[in-house]
């Protein structure tokens, strides 16, 4: 439970919403093995252990530890997805829909390697998964993130739209062309909750008694509190930055947009890092994800200014 946690798996909030620590909501996923039709007999266990092992005696201790790992698995996953159910039906039709592509695809493939399950592009006579990997790394959450609001289009099926992420990948010949399942969730979730929090709360943002001033300020607010949402979801819940750089990132993109919004244009972006932060020399570690955060903004600025 606590490598699902730890790996970001652990169906996002569930532990949070139903009010359980990690130990009790391990117990509770297990409970259904232990139930018993008599005192002292668990027909979980029998049922899986006799239709597994019709000759249990003669079965090696390693094989019934190995059979019986894979049952509690199943049972875990298979009582999170009832919780996650629960707590969070949106999130869990979006998994689903993502379970479903590559019955729905033909050119889509999901596979298990390891402890984590894949999706990816079928190519005759590849092996899985080497020709997928050659010795390159798992695409990075931010990096695929990137990619999802580059490209998202809410008319396309879910199917198609995953099939164009891993074409996008595997024409960047820098990650394996292979992508977790799980983090193409966690990515939907989080460009899909930003689009609808902006769908939600963008109504007409000025009035016609606001100067050009008044105007400038509304918009340039109205963007950062989107922005801030953004890299805390982003970058701060996960860990990638803290605090003190959660407050640079916020005032280097204010300033970036403030310019952007009054003048039209703006200075390159190391030198908004070089005043804000003369003393940090770390901005290419900064760069892709302020690049991101300003592609994002620009966007979003656009459909603003269509609001005004």
């Amino acid at each position: 439970m606590r490598v699902k946690k730890n790996r970001g798996k652990l169906y996002f909030n569930i532990e949070s919403d139903v009010g359980k620590d990690l130990e009790d909501l391990a117990t509770d996923c297990i409970m259904p093995l232990f139930e018993q039709d008599q005192p002292r007999c668990f027909i979980q266990f029998q049922t899986f252990f006799k239709s597994r092992f019709p000759n249990l005696q003669e079965t090696s201790e390693a094989d019934l530890f190995l059979a019986l790992k894979g049952l509690i698995l199943s049972c875990v996953d298979q009582e999170l997805a009832r919780y996650f159910k629960q707590v969070d039906m949106e999130g869990f039709r979006l998994y689903r829909n993502i379970s479903l592509a590559s019955e729905r695809n033909k050119s889509l493939y999901e596979r298990s390697w390891g402890n984590e399950t894949y999706l990816y592009l079928f190519h005759p006579g590849w092996m899985f998964p080497s020709d997928y990997v050659k010795k390159r790394p798992m695409i990075y959450f931010d990096d695929l993130i990137q990619i999802l609001y580059k490209n998202i289009r809410f008319h396309q099926d879910f199917p198609h739209y995953i099939q164009e992420i891993l074409v996008e990948i595997e024409r960047k010949e820098i990650y394996a062309m292979m992508v977790e399942k799980s983090l193409v969730h966690q990515a939907f979730r989080k460009v899909l909750s930003l689009n609808l929090r902006t769908e939600i709360t963008d109504h007409v943002l000025v009035a016609e008694e606001h100067s050009p001033e008044e105007r400038r300020d509304i918009l340039i607010n109205h963007l950062m509190m989107i922005l801030k949402d953004a890299i805390v979801e982003t970058y701060y819940r996960r860990g990638k930055i803290d605090d003190s750089m959660k407050t640079n990132y916020q005032i280097i993109l204010k300033h970036y947009f403030s310019d952007l919004i009054q003048d039209g244009h703006t200075e390159a972006l190391p030198e908004y890092w070089n005043t804000i932060i003369p003393r940090e020399n770390t901005f290419p570690h900064h760069k892709s994800r302020l690049e991101y955060l300003i592609r994002l903004g620009r966007e979003k600025m656009r459909e603003l200014y269509k609001k005004i």
